[in-house]
């Protein structure tokens, strides 16, 4: 099938005003947000038809669009400024596995177009399932190569590399949690972020939902990878990104699988643990606390980790601490998950210590008499009435 397109998906471009056009407001600009190919008898759509919109969401005149808001321009009869051109195999569009496609899945279906997420700035394959009325969506690298011309421009930068690595880790616990937990968590916020002055920490899972979605209401828990151990294998952060969400069952489950301050991990912990995905081994301070993923567990990120967004972590710094994960409310609420002081790094954190109160050197800038203070004093030197001076 040859298709053609305006631009990149997420790009604005122009249109040349034509037949196609003529159910459309009197406007020149759109962006390109997605491309609907298959044609079937239940399609009312009878040409691969383009999706765009006025603007996108998030821009200086933000605005959310329905459906009602959504452009159909019929590709066949386009005329576009700048077109990119799409040469995409006919077999695509007839049922076969997905994961011939490049799918994370082994459902059978076809290709049914390409869709761009303006909130994420990604964009992800649509499906049709065999017998199933609704999509699926993934990435491939399969079909990257035949929708190369339409495919956002790579960025460099470590800021969009993070962002990269961020929605792969969410897709991960989706795929993880389809996996071993039967799609039954909730997704939590899943962030990447700084342990602070806690070195030792990995990650953990909060107590309590500690976020909330002021449009609808909602509470949700956090799972946080930290960035300083991002060097590492895709295959130990997936075992802290399990380990995480052993206790996001936990805390849903009300099993309670930590005690000590969240620090000491209990048979409890070993039983979810080992039944999804993991291995554990025992620490006489931390329990039963120290992970690594199971053959089957290693053989499955193998088969669905994009290795390629793991390429940036975060150096040792020296700023302020972070605020601790939050604490439950009873004591030995499970969730934070605290492995003491080992030698390694731990997937969760304990409360940090306070650091060292840091004091202000004085000197008298006539007699050189020097006095500290804890905080910024105004003194004078005695002997010399004049002022110390700050160093």
């Amino acid at each position: 099938m040859i298709v053609k397109c305006p631009c990149r998906v997420g790009e604005q471009f122009s249109y040349l005003k034509t037949k196609a056009y003529k159910a459309l407001p009197d406007r020149s600009q759109l962006y390109f947000t997605g491309l609907w190919l298959y044609k079937s008898e239940i399609q009312y759509l009878s040409e691969p038809t383009i999706f765009a919109v006025e603007r996108l969401p998030n821009t200086d005149k933000s605005k959310r669009f329905a459906d009602e808001d959504t452009s159909l321009l019929t590709a066949a009869d386009s005329e576009f400024k700048n077109k990119a051109i799409l040469n995409i195999p006919d077999k695509f569009f007839t049922d076969m596995p997905l994961s011939d496609m490049g799918a994370n899945t082994k459902r059978k279906g076809h290709l049914t177009g390409i869709v761009f997420n303006s909130d994420t700035g990604s964009y992800q394959y649509s499906f049709r399932l065999v017998n199933e009325f609704f999509q699926y969506y993934s990435k491939s690298k399969e079909l990257d190569k035949y929708f190369a011309p339409v495919l956002p421009k790579r960025q460099g930068g470590a800021m969009n590399q993070l962002e990269k690595l961020t929605d792969e880790i969410r897709r991960l616990f989706d795929l993880f949690n389809e996996h071993y937990y039967a799609g039954e968590l909730a997704r939590p916020v899943i962030t990447i972020q700084t342990n602070g002055r806690e070195r030792r920490v990995m990650g953990w899972c909060t107590c309590d939902k500690v976020w909330k979605d002021h449009t609808t209401g909602e509470y949700y828990y956090e799972i946080t990878i930290c960035s300083e151990y991002l060097y590492r294998d895709v295959k130990e952060i997936c075992s802290t990104l399990l380990h995480e969400m052993v206790h996001l069952y936990c805390q849903e489950k009300g099993i309670k699988d930590t005690s000590r301050s969240n620090t000491y991990h209990n048979k409890r912990f070993k039983e979810m643990a080992e039944s999804h995905g993991l291995i554990v081994t025992y620490d006489e301070k931390i329990g039963w606390s120290s992970s690594q993923l199971t053959p089957e567990a290693m053989t499955f990120v193998e088969e669905n980790a994009d290795k390629d967004v793991f390429v940036v972590t975060r150096n040792r710094h020296s700023a302020p601490k972070p605020p601790k994960p939050p604490t439950g409310s009873q004591e030995d609420e499970s969730g934070g998950e605290a492995e003491g002081e080992p030698e390694s790094g731990t997937e969760d954190g304990t409360e940090p210590e306070k650091p060292k109160q840091s004091l202000r050197k004085y000197v008298c800038p006539k007699c050189g008499c020097i006095i500290r203070a804890s905080k910024e004093v105004n003194v004078i030197c005695g002997d010399c009435k004049v002022p110390f001076e700050k160093e």
